[in-house]
């Protein structure tokens, strides 16, 4: 097998590459330091999140935002750890 070329180790990293090609690459870098080093780069740039919790922000419908108590903040007010200092806007 040839060098990896730069789509076949971004695939590999990301594990996107097809199951086809997955012995032949792991066999490659296996004997091949320069190709491991191309995948060692792309992983450690790869700011890859998949592994990042899933926060899921869904705990009121849009039909129910509208159904929220609105409530105009005042200076000094806090809200958590923040002070309200002063009105921004109309």
């Amino acid at each position: 097998m040839e060098h990896l070329d730069d789509n076949a180790a971004s695939e590999f990293v990301s594990g996107a590459l097809p199951p086809s090609a997955l012995g032949k690459v792991e066999g490659h870098l296996a004997s091949c330091r320069e190709c491991r080093a191309l995948v060692a780069a792309l992983a450690a740039d790869s700011g890859d999140d998949s592994n990042a919790a899933t926060v899921r922000h869904d705990r009121f419908t849009a039909s129910q935002v509208g159904e929220l108590p609105r409530r105009t903040l005042s200076i000094g007010d806090r809200v958590g750890r923040y002070l309200v200092l002063s009105s921004l806007g109309a």
